[in-house]
């Protein structure tokens, strides 16, 4: 009986972006969300969202320290089930996967003000997945 090949994909260099991306796509997103909430706010709703625009050089830091590990373990879990199950690399498998990966830590969270902070972590968690799976190539198959 023949023998299956270890598995051999590379996937670190989509994570390492996803990594850097993940603290700065979460701002916009939310920004975008609060200015939809709040079309008719007055000029100190606005403020507020250019305020929070003003934190994208922070959330590089803060967003790669806090998606660091979920993004290194996901891009890997998946890259094996991609090589075990080819049908897995489809990019809806994997950002589905990524937005429920994201509501693991948002979901017990209180949100009875911010509604939308749930969907924002769940929209940054498949715009990071669908990063990784960009990058990410098998041995047997480049797609």
């Amino acid at each position: 009986m023949a023998e299956t090949p270890p598995a051999r994909f590379t996937y670190l260099s989509g994570a390492a972006l996803a990594i850097a991306l993940s603290g700065p796509i979460f701002v916009v997103i939310l920004a975008i969300g609060w200015t939809v909430q709040n079309l008719a706010e007055s000029d100190t709703q606005r403020i507020g969202i250019a305020l929070l625009l003003m934190t994208l050089p922070i959330a590089f830091a803060i967003g790669a320290i806090l998606s660091a590990l979920p993004i290194l373990i996901g891009g890997w879990a998946m890259g094996k089930a991609g090589w075990r199950y080819p049908r897995t690399r489809h990019p809806l498998i994997w950002a589905i996967a990524g937005a429920l990966l994201a509501t693991i830590p948002a979901a017990p969270m209180d949100f009875t003000d911010e509604p939308s902070m749930l969907a924002t972590a769940m929209l940054t968690g498949a715009i990071c997945a669908s990063i990784v799976r960009y990058f990410t190539r098998w041995s047997d198959d480049s797609v």
